[in-house]
């Protein structure tokens, strides 16, 4: 983010739950609207890229407090070839297929991820949107054993299950946005189409891992740790590489 938005002070702000009254105190010590939040982009309603970030608003009156990436999350932007073209210039022409593989190896197990995402009730305790067993230290959510239509729909049902919370969602309910997602997720589909939006990029990465193993790096972990370690040593204006970067910078300007 200091290299997309150079001359800005960036912070880090923890989870994204409370981040807007973070936001609105911080304003209220400097006496000034000069303090911004920029959140992931996560799973929602879906719609085609714009290539723009979405404004982010809170409150009764609508009070503008920062942006949400278009893209689910900032992993997404840093495995874009477009990005690691400019990083890693030796990469193998190949890159764009290992991405292209890494998300028909995920489209099923994404479905179930948005499923449990829109299900989940809002202000409430989150219902847990991944399963499978854990990565390592250095991989915060876990990885489906399978992600197969079958395995996925049992591993989100046992989700709803342990989940005790008043007002849970139904196993039914849920495996009917399940299967409405699943045509949008998977060949054909639109969020498939633009997988780089619509999917994980933590998820993408991991699918990754053997291929990139296969390549010389030790794991996706390294790999992502090049990309940012490229970002920082670069000579380039940085947030002319991807539209989005270019459009975040202007927005930033100019409020």
């Amino acid at each position: 983010l200091s290299r997309i938005l150079p001359g800005y002070e960036i912070r880090p702000s923890g989870s994204k739950y409370g981040m807007g009254d973070k936001i609105v105190a911080r304003r209220e010590i400097r006496g000034a609207d000069t303090v911004f939040g920029l959140l992931d982009g996560d799973f929602r309603g879906w719609e085609l890229p714009q290539i723009i970030p979405q404004q982010w608003n809170i409150g009764d009156k609508n009070m503008h407090v920062g942006w949400q990436w278009e893209r689910k999350e900032i992993e997404n932007y840093l495995i874009d070839p477009n990005v690691v073209e400019k990083v890693l210039p030796e990469m193998p022409e190949g890159y764009p297929q290992l991405l292209e593989q890494a998300a028909t190896a995920i489209e099923i197990y994404q479905a179930s991820r948005v499923a449990l995402t829109f299900v989940r009730p809002k202000k409430l305790s989150p219902l847990n949107n991944s399963f499978g067993k854990k990565r390592g230290g250095e991989h915060p959510l876990p990885e489906p054993s399978e992600s197969t239509l079958e395995a996925c729909l049992i591993s989100s049902k046992e989700i709803v299950e342990r989940w005790t919370i008043d007002n849970s969602p139904s196993e039914s309910r849920l495996e009917e946005v399940f299967r409405q997602q699943l045509p949008e997720c998977q060949s054909g589909g639109s969020r498939r189409s633009e997988y780089l939006t619509g999917f994980a990029g933590k998820d993408l990465l991991w699918a990754m891992d053997t291929d990139l193993r296969q390549l010389g790096f030790p794991s996706a972990k390294v790999f992502l740790e090049k990309i940012l370690v490229g970002i920082e040593q670069s000579a380039d204006q940085v947030w002319k590489w991807l539209p989005e970067w270019e459009e975040l910078r202007r927005l930033v300007d100019s409020a």
